[in-house]
């Protein structure tokens, strides 16, 4: 019952989700698809908020950070347990922007602001590919669109 119940409600929080992207795009606000995420320029890229997926769960295995995603068997391995990309990955918060995640990277690697955007731009579109990350908000408003 408990799976039946959850199942219901993981439906309607879709539907009600894609109910308000309809209502967007009819009022004028053309709405980005997750496959559209590469081709953006880096300062809307840069203005995503990227979090965790609803339902995936995280954990460290053999030196790697791995997701299980819902209803998987075993967990996929990420990447390895290293400085940048932990610190990376611990920013995809929900709350802030690929450009301040870049920004902090570089103060605290002491990397490049290009190669510090270069690196989140690349594990945010990877975890996006693999259905790990996702941004709550849409391109270029800064607007929260409640995907979580």
């Amino acid at each position: 019952m408990q799976s039946e119940m959850t199942g219901r409600r993981r439906f309607f929080r879709l539907l009600g989700r894609d109910s308000a992207v309809l209502f967007d795009e009819v009022r004028g606000h053309p709405q980005r698809r997750l496959a559209d995420l590469p081709d953006l320029p880096a300062a809307e890229l840069g203005c995503l908020i990227p979090a965790v997926c609803e339902g995936v769960a995280i954990r460290v295995q053999d030196g790697q950070v791995c997701a299980l995603l819902p209803g998987a068997a075993t967990a996929r391995a990420l990447f390895p347990v290293e400085p940048a990309p932990v610190f990376i990955f611990n920013h995809f918060d929900g709350r802030t922007p690929i450009e301040s995640v870049s920004r902090e990277l570089s103060a605290s690697m002491g990397w490049t602001a290009e190669r510090s955007f270069r690196e989140v731009r690349a594990m945010f579109l990877r975890l996006v590919s693999q259905r790990v990350c996702a941004p709550v908000n849409v391109a270029n408003t800064g607007k929260q669109e409640g995907r979580r």
